[in-house]
């Protein structure tokens, strides 16, 4: 698509209380197989055909920390998705991991979504 990939880091743990919201329906997500063979677990939130933003939450976080905003990215037209990252929620965890070793994820899973 061309269109650029924006990430945001979240230093502080701003929205534990979103983990304490879950609903059946934000507990859903999706899985992709990496190449190495480990599952990448992701959530989006918003508008599906708004400009992709990729949340990447802090080093003890995961998915649930966005808070319950789905209205106002959809108004701003913005598709937030929400990795999470290796051995946090629903993702394989990856010895011997590096902060280094996470942009590869993140770009196996902007490929899978066509960004």
């Amino acid at each position: 698509m061309g269109e650029p990939i924006i990430l945001l880091t979240q230093e502080h743990q701003l929205f534990d209380v979103a983990a304490t919201l879950a609903t059946p329906e934000s507990m859903e997500c999706e899985r992709l197989l990496l190449p190495d063979g480990r599952f990448l677990s992701y959530k989006e939130y918003g508008d599906k055909e708004g400009e992709p933003v990729f949340f990447c939450h802090s080093a003890k976080g995961s998915r649930f920390q966005v808070p319950p905003i789905d209205d106002l990215l959809q108004r701003s037209r913005i598709r937030l998705i929400v990795p999470d990252r290796p051995g946090f929620g629903l993702s394989d965890p990856l010895p011997n991991r590096t902060m280094c070793s996470w942009p590869a994820d993140l770009v196996a899973l902007a490929d899978k979504l066509l960004i």
